[in-house]
């Protein structure tokens, strides 16, 4: 196979992972394959990769490939773009073609789709053909458009020029990142809305660091519990909760689920309150000063995290 690009190292990889092709005729079989590769597009010295990531390709009948890359030339993908589409997912030609012709329509019909638009998203990432509509993206399109509040446009706007956004999970990566951002009083905006104007406040991606810690001073148990619960003895410390007009920042969706997660969770802190100095530190706090003589005393909690 090394006129087709395939050293002896990834042969045996390809092998290992599908050992039918020692059944496979080469010149009935295996070559007519290698030569359809080549005319979608894919470059001589990128077959090897290819086949080594996805060895199940050639398992496909040369039949059922060139029914797939019929069902994607309806869907609007050049011949230019085809090569890039079995680059990026190849598995998508072992999908019959009901299954590809139903997901596209499925996926148009459900953002409202031109057919323009369409065949944009499969040549960025025609991944999105192979999830169920139902059990996969419909939850992720429901959240975007009832928790975040993206109109029908907005989200098509959005996904045709980002779509690997139907790629994230919606529990593991979309809900947990809005959350965690919500709690940071940033928030997401469609690409349409116009990006507010950097302050300098905002004019490094990273937020400033937290305050020194307080002084000590004088507390106790109750005053501390006043704290937590926001009041106790007259008042308290109110916890923020995520409002409009608290909103300190926004971003873009890209923003939010592109980073790993050490830079999402580093860029993106939750602002430090009194809370977080009572949880940082030793801390004597007596904030009225009418906790009798005998219950007072000093908090040190800085061992116990």
């Amino acid at each position: 196979m090394e006129h087709a690009g395939i050293t002896s190292q990834e042969l045996g990889h390809l092998i290992s992972k599908n050992p039918r092709i020692l059944f496979m005729s080469i010149p009935s079989n295996l070559e007519p394959k290698f030569e359809w590769i080549q005319e979608m597009g894919v470059p001589f010295n990128k077959m090897g990769g290819l086949l080594k990531a996805y060895p199940l390709l050639l398992s496909y009948s040369l039949l059922k490939l060139q029914q797939g890359q019929a069902v994607l030339k309806m869907q609007g993908v050049s011949d230019a773009d085809m090569g890039s589409v079995l680059m990026k997912c190849p598995h998508l030609f072992g999908l019959t073609t009901d299954k590809i012709e139903s997901n596209s329509r499925g996926l148009a019909d459900t953002l409202s789709l031109s057919s323009h638009q369409l065949t944009e998203i499969i040549t960025k990432y025609p991944r999105a053909l192979t999830y169920s509509l139902c059990d996969n993206l419909a939850p992720k399109l429901a959240y975007f458009k009832s928790v975040m509040r993206f109109d029908e446009e907005e989200l098509s706007e959005e996904i045709v020029a980002f779509p690997l956004i139907l790629g994230y999970s919606l529990d593991k990566r979309i809900r947990v990142r809005h959350e965690h951002l919500i709690k940071c009083d940033i928030a997401v905006f469609p690409r349409s809305t116009p990006r507010p104007k950097r302050t300098t406040q905002h004019a490094t991606q990273f937020p400033p660091p937290p305050p020194p810690r307080p002084a000590a001073a004088v507390g106790s148990v109750k005053a501390v519990r006043g704290l937590k619960r926001g009041g106790g003895g007259g008042g308290g410390v109110e916890v923020q909760q995520h409002d409009e007009a608290k909103v300190s920042r926004r971003i873009g969706v890209r923003s939010m689920l592109t980073p790993c997660d050490d830079v999402f969770y580093a860029r993106y802190r939750v602002p430090p309150t009194l809370l977080h100095w009572l949880a940082h530190g030793t801390i004597n706090y007596d904030p009225y000063g009418v906790v009798p003589e005998q219950e007072q005393f000093s908090i040190d909690i800085a061992h116990l995290h």
